[in-house]
């Protein structure tokens, strides 16, 4: 019986990667699906449509055409709900007027509830260094920089970015209740034997190729199931209003590569790749999706997913299943005297681990038919070496998830592995998933890395450390993070360590709730020596005239890893530049420090002298330099290209000022270029006034409108 009880919707562009798992979920929740496409009879393009449950009953395909003005008339009538998810977002002017000549059918449509559109993480995250503040979380009032994404020809996020707009625009105009979904880079399995973009580039990654990734940087990571989900949630929430950021985790390229290499170690993935954006740190925050009840997978299942369909769709071989089918093959005629081999033949089986073959089904029972064949009558293979201890251990591991390679590695890292006893492993492991709170995952990358902390002993190191740092009122939550960052933070005696660490920064003015959170931050901290680190750092920055009582706690609080560096190689040298270079001594360098502690790690031929010399390339004299530096000392690490330049010629070539106003308002540069100083620039120039930079910038959009008249103090 034909189910349509939750009425008809539309999907446009419905044989699109993103747009299938929509309409298989559509149907599976229930609903009447009309998708659009630009031709229904192409089977290799919506065959894979017809395969869904429920598509014989409640899918229709029509055609329609996003550049053809009312293509979408007759499909967007018949529904009561439209999910917007086709763009040729590759070529700006479609992308806009596709976009808009779907929403001018929807406005014909009296009866429509909701548009859902399909937008992108890109319309968020695409901005200059100076408007990315560190560690910044990134929400829906966020936008991308326009000129930003044109120095780069990002044109898929410029597209993107302003079909959005448009979109907002038309709907305000035309009263249409919208709602946009913003996914990140959208991984897992493919409906369509067709692979998508971000489908194909996941592809050549596991095939060695690193140029895409490259590129991309710092991404957000989503899986194709949680985006269909997220629509169909949007939709269906009355309350839901505005754009919604769909994401599951964030991570650097590096930390991209470093997880799928080792969950994947069969493939040719690159060990690391270049950051070309320098370090980001930028997340994405998902507070208000998840508040509608939204959940989303992790990235090592998006993953898992996204590779078992390329290998199910035969763009990825398993070439060590293979070898290992040649040596059942090869194996295969001495099964009849298998009670010829002798004992020792049974360690051919040890050749399995080097392998990798522990992580699949089909492997796992490839394995086991092999070892079967391997192993003498009446017996089983042993593990290395021979102890039963290590073979109820590797069980152990490979319960809780690690597969051979990675078991091999551990061994390799941590020579007392072999002695332990699993029961032993198996106690610290549910201390520090259960009583600790560190997730199962992140437990796995700790144990991996760090294979030593199953080795210690609950009741004498585990809990006393843990107890300590719970007692300088680090939360729960803060302790497991500190520990997936630095694990060797458990080794680290209580009287021998800790208490010598809290009693050494007390003498600088740290509290015991500032220390935890120092330790949070930086858990590597507590691996530095007293007299060897801290002493000598503490003393070159008395050395500055900087006082040790309150000043240097201060100092350490707005920066942590400054204890980290070497003074001679690193906060020496840029202080002693920071007084021949710039010119900073006394009052002025005790000021640039304790406001921004960083500029003393910075490296000084990468960073600091390359900024110094443009800065007396634009004709700042030494002493306008040093102000500058001293009113905003960041100057010395922004990007010259994508930062500092563009503002000068901005000031003197738009605004027609004279570069000397700067130096009366150095945080000049921390304004954001398109959203800040173009706009305010243009606003005065509408109205024919002038005044100085400070008054200009110095102050919020909505001071700034009440301030020149442009909206009503309340």
């Amino acid at each position: 019986m034909e189910n349509t009880t939750k009425g008809k919707v539309c999907v446009t562009g419905a044989s699109g990667y993103v747009a299938s798992w929509l309409v298989k979920r559509l149907l599976e929740s229930g609903y009447h699906v009309l998708g659009t496409v630009r031709d229904p009879g192409n089977h290799k393009k919506v065959g894979h449509l017809w395969n869904l449950t429920g598509a014989k009953e409640r899918l229709e395909l029509v055609r329609a055409d996003l550049l053809e003005e009312g293509s979408f008339d007759d499909a967007v009538m018949a529904c009561e709900g439209v999910f917007h998810t086709a763009s040729p977002a590759a070529v700006l002017d479609s992308a806009i007027n596709g976009t808009l000549n779907v929403l001018r059918s929807c406005k014909k449509n009296p009866s429509l509830k909701r548009v859902v559109l399909t937008s992108s993480s890109s319309t968020v995250r695409l901005k200059d260094e100076a408007d990315l503040p560190p560690n910044v979380l990134l929400d829906e009032t966020s936008w991308s920089s326009m000129e930003f994404c044109e120095s780069l020809q990002i044109w898929y996020a410029i597209a993107k970015t302003l079909a959005e707009k448009a979109a907002w625009e038309f709907a305000k105009e035309n009263g249409i209740d919208l709602v946009a979904v913003l996914p990140t880079f959208v991984v897992g399995p493919n409906l369509s034997h067709e692979l998508s973009p971000t489908t194909t580039d996941v592809l050549g990654l596991f095939q060695g190729e690193s140029t895409k990734f490259t590129m991309y940087g710092r991404m957000g990571y989503v899986h194709i199931d949680d985006v269909a989900s997220c629509h169909i949630l949007l939709y269906e929430t009355p309350r839901a209003a505005g754009r919604y950021i769909c994401n599951s985790a964030v991570l650097d390229v590096n930390e991209l590569v470093t997880l799928l290499a080792r969950r994947f170690p069969s493939y040719p993935i690159p060990k690391s790749l270049p950051c070309v954006y320098g370090e980001q740190t930028y997340g994405f925050s998902t507070a208000k999706v998840r508040e509608l009840g939204m959940k989303f997978r992790d990235v090592e299942e998006m993953f898992d997913d996204a590779v078992d369909s390329l290998r199910a769709h035969g763009y990825l071989l398993n070439s060590r299943t293979s070898l290992l089918r040649f040596l059942l093959i090869f194996f295969s005629p001495l099964i009849p005297f298998a009670f010829l081999l002798p004992a020792y033949t049974t360690s051919s089986w040890f050749l399995l681990p080097s392998l990798g073959l522990d992580q699949q089904g089909e492997s796992q029972s490839l394995t086991s038919c092999l070892t079967s064949i391997l192993a003498p009558r009446g017996g089983r293979p042993m593990a290395s070496g021979g102890s039963s201890n290590a073979g109820s251990l590797t069980q152990w591991l490979r319960e809780k998830g690690f597969d051979e390679e990675a078991i091999g590695r551990m061994s390799r890292r941590c020579k007392n592995l072999h002695g332990l006893d699993a029961g032993e492993a198996s106690g610290v492991w549910d201390y520090l998933l259960n009583v600790v709170k560190i997730e199962r995952r992140k437990l796995r990358y700790v144990v991996t890395k760090c294979p030593k902390v199953l080795t210690l002993s609950v009741d004498d190191k585990l809990v006393p450390t843990v107890q300590c740092l719970t007692t300088l009122q680090a939360k729960p939550g803060e302790v497991a993070q500190a520990i997936v960052k630095f694990p060797q933070i458990l080794f680290h005696s209580v009287e021998e360590k800790l208490c010598p660490l809290l009693a050494f920064f007390q003498t600088l003015g740290i509290s015991e709730k500032q220390l935890a959170k120092l330790l949070m931050v930086n858990p590597r901290l507590i691996s530095y020596s007293i007299e060897a680190k801290f002493s000598q750092t503490v003393d070159f920055l008395v050395g500055l005239g900087i006082d040790k009582e309150g000043m240097i706690g201060k100092i350490m609080a707005k920066e942590p890893y400054i204890m980290g560096y070497s003074v001679d190689k690193r906060l020496r040298p840029t202080a002693e530049f920071l007084k021949s270079a710039v010119g900073l001594e006394g009052s002025n360098l005790q000021r640039v420090i304790m406001s921004f502690p960083d500029i003393l790690s910075r490296d000084v031929d990468k960073i600091l002298r390359p900024n110094l010399a443009f800065l007396r390339s634009c004709g700042f004299s030494k002493d306008q330099v040093m102000a500058l530096v001293a009113g905003y000392p960041p100057v010395l690490i922004k990007s010259v290209k994508h930062c500092l330049e563009p503002r000068m010629k901005f000031l003197v070539e738009e605004m027609g000022r004279d570069m000397g106003e700067v130096v009366d308002y150095p945080q000049f540069f921390r304004h954001g270029l398109k959203r800040s100083l173009e706009y305010r620039h243009k606003v005065l120039k509408q109205m024919n006034s002038r005044c100085s930079l400070s008054e200009m910038l110095d102050c919020n959009q909505k001071k700034f409108a009440m301030k020149f008249g442009l909206l009503a103090a309340v």
